[in-house]
């Protein structure tokens, strides 16, 4: 069992984990990555790049913030690990379920004492993008966000438990089933609003 001044750390670095995720939250808000590249007018929104963000920016941003307090409740050395299918193995039958050989790429080592510069470092960067003097470029600025996107992402998702990722998965799911076939009824029903809207 820990002592207590594991149990204080353990807290005060989930605290520190969920005031970073809230600020990441509001300040990678809104993440429009497929949009960046296929509009350029910042006015028009096209159907199937505003659908495409409206799945992936939510996920991508809320499933950060989120991930910020597993990253917070690592006590050990943690191997990052990046899992790619591999099409071209042949499926396995285990304990009754179809399994496909993957293979995992190591990347790198997360060792629990990164933690707290780890955070100042992205609440720094997080704020001067956000809330400071607009001195980077909006490329510079978008590839930032991006890319701690993808290491928390990276992280969070090695850090969390088994049994919750099955959980997000199954919220993923359910999300995107509901948000495209919402999506449809608005094609069918709507009119066409909201076609043109500005993006921020």
């Amino acid at each position: 069992m820990a002592d207590p001044a594991q149990r204080s750390n353990l807290l005060l670095r989930r605290v520190a984990a969920v005031a970073v995720g809230i600020l990441f939250y509001s300040a990678a808000s809104p993440f429009t990555p497929v949009s960046w590249f296929s509009q350029a007018d910042f006015v028009t929104y096209l159907d199937g790049p505003r659908l495409v963000d409206r799945v992936l920016s939510p996920v991508l941003v809320m499933g950060a913030a989120i991930l910020h307090w597993y990253i917070a409740s690592v006590a050990a050395p943690l191997p990052l690990t990046i899992t790619v299918p591999n099409p071209g193995a042949e499926v396995r039958i285990r304990n009754g379920q179809a399994q496909m050989p993957q293979n995992e790429i190591i990347i790198g080592l997360w060792l629990p004492n990164y933690f707290w510069p780890g955070m100042a470092l992205e609440a720094a960067l997080l704020w001067a993008l956000r809330y400071g003097p607009k001195v980077v470029g909006v490329w510079m600025e978008r590839t930032s966000i991006a890319g701690l996107i993808f290491g928390v992402w990276v992280i969070g998702w090695n850090a969390m438990p088994w049994y919750r990722k099955e959980q997000a998965w199954a919220l993923i799911k359910d999300y995107v089933i509901r948000l495209i076939f919402m999506e449809m009824v608005d094609a069918a029903f709507g009119g066409g609003r909201n076609r043109r809207r500005r993006r921020m």
